[in-house]
């Protein structure tokens, strides 16, 4: 199994309250289908992640942990602007698809993040069509 570093980039803590028990990233994902939980299961479900991605990183875990991590957040499905401000995901995704010096890592991270920008810019235009212009795709 492969291992990797973050160089000098720090992981930012989630800012919630102390996540659940650590649970495997499978055996979160397969708690509920995304499609039956509510905002604050999907919460809950993504903290839980967190934790995971989090203790992977800390303890310097294969890139395949880290990468199945990040596959099991992205079968969460969409995650709303509330869960991703609340458990902090967002700002630790980006940073690994920034700083991860694993090729596969920063791919998986950026296509999280890329999904999520997309999906808020749907959210935003179905808001308010015609008036709302699409958010600048971000270079990488």
């Amino acid at each position: 199994s492969r291992s990797f570093s973050l160089g000098a980039a720090r992981i930012a803590p989630i800012h919630a309250p102390q996540a659940p028990a650590v649970a495997g990233p499978s055996a979160v994902a397969a708690m509920a289908a995304p499609t039956s939980m509510g905002e604050d299961d999907m919460e809950q479900a993504t903290k839980c992640l967190m934790a995971a991605l989090e203790a992977a990183l800390r303890a310097g875990s294969s890139a395949d942990k880290v990468v199945d991590t990040l596959h099991a957040i992205g079968k969460l499905g969409r995650l709303s602007a509330r869960v991703l401000k609340h458990t902090g995901v967002g700002i630790t995704v980006n940073q690994l698809a920034k700083t991860a010096t694993d090729g596969d890592i920063r791919t998986a991270a950026r296509e999280l993040v890329e999904g999520w920008r997309n999906a808020l810019r749907q959210q935003l235009a179905a808001a308010a069509p015609g008036i709302a212009a699409p958010m600048p795709a971000r270079a990488s």
